[in-house]
C-alpha cells in the first residue's frame, strides 16, 4: 500500500471524500487497509449518509418502470 498522508487515514476524511464521490469505495478501503464492509459500518456509525440521494433514486425507479415496460 502507497503512504498516504495523515488526514486521509482519519476514518471520517476517507469516508467524506467517498461520500463526495472524490474516491470509490474499494479505494476508500485500500486507504484505510480495511475491507468494503467497514467503510460502510464506519459510515453508519459517523451518520454520514452514503449511496444515492432522494432525486437519483426517483430517477433510477422512474428507468427501472421504463425498462420493464
Amino acid at each position: 500500500m502507497e503512504a498516504v498522508s495523515y488526514p486521509l487515514r482519519i476514518p471520517k476524511n476517507v469516508i467524506e471524500m467517498y461520500q463526495k464521490g472524490r474516491i470509490s469505495l474499494s479505494r476508500a478501503a485500500e486507504l484505510m487497509d480495511t475491507s468494503t464492509f467497514e467503510i460502510l459500518r464506519l459510515a453508519k456509525e459517523l451518520k454520514l449518509h452514503i449511496g444515492a440521494a432522494e432525486e437519483q433514486q426517483k430517477k433510477g425507479r422512474k428507468t427501472a418502470r421504463k425498462l420493464k415496460a
